[in-house]
Protein backbone atom coordinates (compact mmCIF):
# COMPACT_ATOMS: atom_id res chain seq x y z
CA UNK A 1 0.00 0.00 0.00
CA UNK A 2 2.78 2.36 0.49
CA UNK A 3 4.41 1.51 -2.37
CA UNK A 4 1.20 2.37 -4.38
CA UNK A 5 1.12 5.69 -2.04
CA UNK A 6 4.37 6.66 -2.90
CA UNK A 7 4.11 6.17 -6.69
CA UNK A 8 1.08 8.02 -6.75
CA UNK A 9 2.61 11.21 -4.71
CA UNK A 10 5.80 10.75 -7.91
CA UNK A 11 3.54 10.84 -10.29
CA UNK A 12 1.09 14.03 -8.99
CA UNK A 13 4.64 15.70 -8.63
CA UNK A 14 5.91 15.27 -11.55
CA UNK A 15 2.51 16.23 -13.05
CA UNK A 16 2.03 19.23 -11.18
CA UNK A 17 5.79 20.59 -11.80
CA UNK A 18 5.49 19.56 -16.17
CA UNK A 19 2.08 22.00 -15.73
CA UNK A 20 4.08 24.61 -13.84
CA UNK A 21 6.68 24.68 -15.90
CA UNK A 22 4.89 25.16 -19.15
CA UNK A 23 2.07 27.13 -17.77
CA UNK A 24 1.38 29.27 -21.08
CA UNK A 25 3.14 28.04 -23.57
CA UNK A 26 1.56 24.44 -23.22
CA UNK A 27 -0.01 23.12 -26.51
CA UNK A 28 -3.37 21.71 -25.88
CA UNK A 29 -2.83 18.16 -27.29
CA UNK A 30 -0.45 18.00 -24.54
CA UNK A 31 -2.74 18.11 -21.96
CA UNK A 32 -3.67 14.60 -22.16
CA UNK A 33 -0.28 14.27 -20.48
CA UNK A 34 -1.63 16.43 -17.69
CA UNK A 35 -5.09 14.53 -17.67
CA UNK A 36 -3.12 10.82 -17.76
CA UNK A 37 -1.09 11.94 -14.72
CA UNK A 38 -3.72 13.39 -12.65
CA UNK A 39 -6.32 10.23 -13.32
CA UNK A 40 -3.70 7.74 -13.10
CA UNK A 41 -2.13 9.55 -9.08
CA UNK A 42 -6.03 9.27 -8.39
CA UNK A 43 -5.99 5.76 -9.37
CA UNK A 44 -2.88 4.63 -7.25
CA UNK A 45 -4.01 7.03 -4.43
CA UNK A 46 -7.25 4.32 -4.45
CA UNK A 47 -5.51 1.11 -4.94
CA UNK A 48 -3.86 2.62 -2.09
CA UNK A 49 -6.53 2.68 0.09
CA UNK A 50 -7.99 -0.56 -1.30
CA UNK A 51 -4.70 -2.32 0.01
CA UNK A 52 -5.22 -0.57 3.33
CA UNK A 53 -8.79 -1.07 3.89
CA UNK A 54 -10.51 -3.78 1.53
CA UNK A 55 -12.71 -3.04 -1.55
CA UNK A 56 -15.22 -1.31 0.78
CA UNK A 57 -12.71 0.63 2.38
CA UNK A 58 -13.88 -0.89 5.51
CA UNK A 59 -11.63 -3.15 7.80
CA UNK A 60 -9.30 -3.73 11.06
CA UNK A 61 -7.19 -0.55 9.92
CA UNK A 62 -10.58 1.48 9.99
CA UNK A 63 -12.30 3.37 8.08
CA UNK A 64 -11.57 5.09 4.64
CA UNK A 65 -13.07 7.77 3.00
CA UNK A 66 -11.27 8.41 -0.04
CA UNK A 67 -12.72 12.31 -0.49
CA UNK A 68 -8.97 13.41 -2.20
CA UNK A 69 -9.20 10.88 -4.30
CA UNK A 70 -13.02 11.98 -6.17
CA UNK A 71 -11.44 15.57 -5.79
CA UNK A 72 -8.62 14.16 -8.10
CA UNK A 73 -11.24 12.28 -10.68
CA UNK A 74 -13.38 15.23 -10.53
CA UNK A 75 -10.57 18.08 -11.85
CA UNK A 76 -9.70 15.65 -14.22
CA UNK A 77 -13.09 15.46 -15.77
CA UNK A 78 -13.37 19.61 -15.19
CA UNK A 79 -9.99 20.00 -17.16
CA UNK A 80 -11.03 17.12 -20.35
CA UNK A 81 -14.48 19.11 -20.55
CA UNK A 82 -13.54 22.45 -20.33
CA UNK A 83 -10.13 22.18 -21.92
CA UNK A 84 -11.82 25.00 -24.99
CA UNK A 85 -12.27 27.31 -22.20
CA UNK A 86 -8.78 26.95 -21.12
CA UNK A 87 -6.96 27.39 -24.63
CA UNK A 88 -9.66 29.73 -26.32
CA UNK A 89 -8.12 33.24 -27.05
CA UNK A 90 -11.14 34.99 -26.68
CA UNK A 91 -11.45 34.02 -23.12
CA UNK A 92 -7.38 34.73 -22.70
CA UNK A 93 -7.58 38.45 -23.71
CA UNK A 94 -10.85 38.84 -22.54
CA UNK A 95 -9.89 38.10 -19.15
CA UNK A 96 -6.27 38.98 -19.11
CA UNK A 97 -6.35 42.44 -21.95
CA UNK A 98 -9.05 44.04 -21.44
CA UNK A 99 -9.83 47.01 -23.55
Amino acid sequence: MVIFWATGTVVLSLTTLFSLVYWNSLPQRYLRYILAGITGAGILYLASCIAQYGPLFNGPAGVSLPLGVLILFLFAVFLHVYQDFLYSEKTFSRYFFPE
